[in-house]
Formats: structure tokens, C-alpha cells, sequence
């Protein structure tokens, strides 16, 4: 149960480095907008549709992995196994994929849509490459928790096997 629950870690803290890393490079973009006269609200918007769109794109990329994946367990796995006809995604399974998916979107474009708002375009337009990616928010931080959620992984992996050869 605890395995089923944080797999999905790892990938949403990819997510949120990869679109925060975007962002990042798209600073100098919106702080133009903003100058122009873009009200916030339409920066943070930008910020979210964007975000939405591409882990929709993920989570609909995943479904149709794991209905690939499911249709080749089925043909390897023996005709005479118990309730084997009962192995299917149904419904439940692609509200809480489509309910991971939406949350972690969300989440994830949370803290560029907060850059995006708070920064002042005049200082960001100025603003030398280098000097931006010095000023992000803390990629060694996304890189380590990363880490300790894999570590954790492997951790509760290796109990659950160890766990499952004894008995």
C-alpha cells in the first residue's frame, strides 16, 4: 500500500523541476508581458494552462502505457489463473489517474505562477541569464528531497520483498 502511494513522488518532483527549470528560462518572456501592461492574472493563467497541458499530455501518455503494459501481463500470465478475467482498468482507475494528474499539475505550477506574479519586470528584463539562474528557487533542494524520496523507495521496496521471501 505504502509502495502504491509514494511511486508517484519521484515523477511529480521531476515534473516540478522540469517546469520550474522552463520557467526559469522563460522569465524574461513574462516579465515583457507584465511590462507591457499583462495584468497578473493573465501571467498566472499562462503560468497554469501551460502546466495543465503538458501533465494532462503525461498522465494520458501513462494511461496508455499501462493499458500496453496490462494487455501484455495478461498475455504472458497462465489462462487457469484465479480471477484473472477481473485484471482491467476500470473507471476508478482513470478518475484517480486523471485526480493525481490535475493535482500534481496544479501543484506543480503553483510556485512559477508565484515567481511570475511577485517579480518586477523592469529588474528581470535587465537581469544578465547567469544572474536568473542564481536567483531560482533552490534547484539543490528539489535534487535532495529527489533523492530521499527514491532512498525512501528503495527502502520500503526492499522491506516489501524481504517481507514477501519470508512468507
Amino acid at each position: 500500500m505504502l509502495v502504491r502511494k509514494t511511486r508517484f513522488l519521484p515523477s511529480a518532483n521531476n515534473l516540478s523541476s522540469m517546469l520550474g527549470a522552463r520557467w526559469l528560462e522563460r522569465r524574461r518572456e513574462v516579465a515583457l508581458r507584465r511590462a507591457l501592461g499583462a495584468p497578473q492574472r493573465d501571467v498566472i493563467l499562462l503560468v497554469l494552462r501551460e502546466c495543465i497541458v503538458l501533465t494532462a499530455a503525461g498522465g494520458v501518455g501513462g494511461l496508455v502505457t499501462a493499458h500496453a503494459g496490462l494487455r501484455a501481463l495478461l498475455a504472458f500470465l497462465p489462462a487457469d489463473l484465479p480471477r484473472l478475467e477481473e485484471v482491467a482498468m476500470d473507471g476508478s482507475v482513470l478518475a484517480a489517474a486523471a485526480g493525481v494528474t490535475l493535482v500534481c499539475g496544479v501543484s506543480c505550477a503553483l510556485a512559477p505562477a508565484w515567481q511570475a506574479r511577485r517579480a518586477d519586470p523592469m529588474e528581470t528584463i535587465k537581469m544578465d541569464n547567469a544572474a536568473a539562474r542564481r536567483q531560482g528557487t533552490g534547484p539543490g533542494t528539489l535534487v535532495a528531497l529527489e533523492v530521499a524520496f527514491g532512498t525512501g523507495l528503495l527502502i520500503v521496496a526492499g522491506l516489501l520483498l524481504g517481507s514477501f521471501l519470508r512468507g
